[in-house]
């Protein structure tokens, strides 16, 4: 789906907000890490054995270094930093060596509602080096923006 229905699917904004305005919309994506280079393909839709939430459709996640991902997603008004969440699901939970801290670039080259993206690292628990999530992890993250 295009850019224009992300848009679309945030609701007016009514008793809530001011007129002519919109309510947020939680945006969240979801892609599985395949092979040892950290490569991210995004999941479109719903798992149907988990009932996972599949991505919102006009986002793309692109690795730009080891451990490094930007997520993009059309320019927006507002987003709001602190509802932005993201987790690394390691592929075997039991392995500490495949559990992952992320990192949030707040730099505004790298994150920001007007360009559209937000940048993220990936760090080993108890490591001080960004590395790639291992084969088999999922990355899952969400967070409020304000398209209006």
């Amino acid at each position: 789906m295009s850019a224009p229905r992300l848009i679309a699917q945030s609701a007016n904004g009514g008793i809530f907000s001011a007129p002519n305005t919109r309510l947020p919309t939680l945006v969240h994506f979801k892609a599985t890490i395949a092979g040892a280079s950290g490569a991210a393909t995004l999941v479109a839709d719903i798992d149907a054995t988990s009932g996972d939430a599949g991505t919102t459709p006009g986002l793309t996640l692109t690795r730009s270094a080891a451990g490094v991902y930007d997520l993009t997603f059309p320019a927006c008004r507002q987003l709001y930093m602190g509802s932005v969440r993201i987790n690394v699901l390691p592929n075997v939970i039991a392995t500490g060596t495949e559990q992952r801290i992320v990192g949030i670039d707040k730099t505004d080259a790298n994150t920001s509602a007007k360009l559209g993206k937000l940048r993220f690292n990936t760090v080993a628990v108890g490591g001080s080096t960004v590395t790639d999530p291992v084969d088999g992890s999922e990355i899952h993250g969400s967070f409020w923006a304000d398209f209006g």
